[in-house]
């Protein structure tokens, strides 16, 4: 495994390259961030970038539009650092409810305190965002809510 000392930074637009073809490596869709409207929180490692955490606000929540952590990275908790880096942010600035869509990582994401939820139950804002609706989504997606205090 590879050791990192990992620092949280924000990536742009400039590494939009960077961010699909991470997302490629991680099988998400490379349409799931625009580094244009989202805040990206990123990970590099020799200048590379090896995990991200995307997501986009509205004026009473949020939605994470993608969490990624390149394969060979994966047993070092990056994508726990980049998650309670998103909660602390999340807090500074007020933002009170987030959700997101995905087929991948649902134990996860519950254990950080994540909920399934109906689509029913997602405000109609964020149903209507383009955040939401380009995410992909298939059969075994799973809608989930965070509620951050």
């Amino acid at each position: 495994a590879i050791n990192i000392k990992p620092v949280i930074g924000l990536s742009g637009v400039d590494d939009q390259s960077e961010i699909a073809e991470l997302l490629s490596e991680c099988k998400l869709s490379s349409h799931s961030v625009n580094p244009e409207e989202d805040t990206v929180f990123s990970i590099q490692y020799r200048n590379q970038l090896v995990a991200l955490l995307s997501f986009k606000t509205t004026a009473t929540c949020g939605v994470i539009t993608a969490l990624a952590t390149h394969p060979a990275f994966r047993q070092q908790k990056l994508a726990s650092l980049l998650h309670d880096h998103f909660i602390r942010d999340c807090q500074l600035a007020d933002q009170k409810q987030f959700y997101i869509k995905t087929h991948q990582s649902i134990d996860w994401f519950k254990q950080k305190g994540w909920q399934t939820i109906h689509l029913e139950s997602i405000p109609q804002e964020i149903l209507d965002s383009e955040a939401w609706q380009s995410t992909p989504i298939n059969e075994n997606a799973v809608c989930m809510r965070l509620d951050i205090e």
